[in-house]
């Protein structure tokens, strides 16, 4: 029976055991293996390692490098084999960092990194999962322990401000990879379909923007993609609105700023109610308008806040969901439009 693999990341000169590969970035400390692992693969083939360790070296790497170290740490792991006693788990993989709020996280100036309770949540794939994350991460790591609060010994708890540390228990847990493996971000592929526009004169022509002439950048920023409304001379006149031009552009501007937070509305009404964004014409957005102007009338009435959702955050979905009860009743009339067509 071959003796399991267990790597010690960042080691050092404090390398765990004689069982452990070193592996460090440093030629100075005699690691087994000199290897910038923020950048550089694990010179190992897919769940051939048995254990994995990090002390005080993840704070060392940026955060790009982290995703980078933490998907190849996920991909040379072994599955977790539960039959084993908790010392000799094997798919386990420890972390040990500095508190991002002590001296010790902070006065270092090798340190790139800094890491709160929850900064691994990302890499154990709930928090992907849930907010529909694509950031280029391929583990889904099972937080077995809670995070532990440690102090070196020898320092009396009226220092925690300077060595405060966090120890993070990772599993690679087949069970809990089950869960995540069918959910976005895990169960989506490159499809390939997206155009990398290297030159604007590789694209096709119905997605070149036009040059604009050159402007203060104030005015590029509220200025770029004009909508058709504001490109309308007549708009003014034709809606007896007397708005001026710099009010248009400043309200188009915080549209598009808010693009993605309307999109993600958008999608989640249609999560909630199907392929369309209301079946049944507009009642269940409209059951969403009733919800919220409760809430509103809660707040300008009473000065209640009936949820944590606050005021604006609660104005602004109350628009959208204005808009997109709107856009579900025109589509209902255009099919009626089309069938009456058809019938005729």
């Amino acid at each position: 029976m071959s003796k399991p693999l267990k790597l010690d990341l960042g080691c050092g000169r404090n390398k765990k055991g004689p069982e452990w590969i070193g592996i460090d970035i440093s030629s100075k400390v005699g690691a087994d293996i000199q290897l910038d692992f923020g950048k550089q693969r694990l010179p190992f083939p897919d769940e051939s390692v048995d254990q994995i360790r990090a002390y005080h070296s993840l704070e060392h790497i940026t955060k790009s490098e982290l995703i980078f170290l933490m998907n190849e740490c996920w991909r040379v792991l072994k599955w977790s084999d539960l039959s084993l006693s908790d010392f000799d788990h094997t798919g386990k993989m420890w972390i040990l960092v500095p508190s991002a709020w002590t001296n010790s996280g902070q006065q270092d100036p090798t340190h790139k990194n800094f890491f709160v309770k929850s900064s691994l949540k990302f890499f154990c794939g709930d928090y992907l999962i849930k907010h529909k994350l694509d950031y280029g991460i391929n583990s889904a790591f099972f937080e077995y322990k809670d995070v532990a609060v440690e102090y070196p010994c020898g320092r009396a708890i009226d220092q925690k401000q300077y060595c405060t540390t966090y120890k993070f228990s990772l599993l690679k847990s087949k069970e809990h990879h089950n869960k995540c493996k069918n959910r976005f971000p895990f169960n989506i592929k490159d499809t390939g379909k997206a155009i990398k526009a290297e030159a604007q004169t590789q694209l096709p022509v119905h997605l070149v923007v036009p040059a604009q002439p050159t402007r203060s950048r104030a005015s590029r920023c509220l200025s770029m993609h004009d909508p058709e409304w504001f490109l309308n001379t007549r708009w003014k006149t034709e809606h007896n609105m007397d708005f001026s031009d710099t009010t248009k552009r400043i309200a188009k501007h915080a549209i598009n700023k808010h693009m993605g937070r309307i999109i993600a509305i958008k999608v989640d009404a249609s999560l909630r109610y199907g392929e369309n964004s209301a079946p049944g014409g507009a009642q269940g957005l409209l059951s969403d308008l009733r919800r919220k102007f409760t809430r509103i009338e809660g707040f300008f009435k009473h000065n209640r806040q009936s949820t944590t959702e606050n005021i604006i955050d609660t104005l602004f979905d109350n628009a959208v969901y204005s808009i997109l009860a709107v856009m579900a009743i025109e589509e209902g009339k255009i099919e009626e439009i089309a069938k009456e067509k058809k019938d005729d």
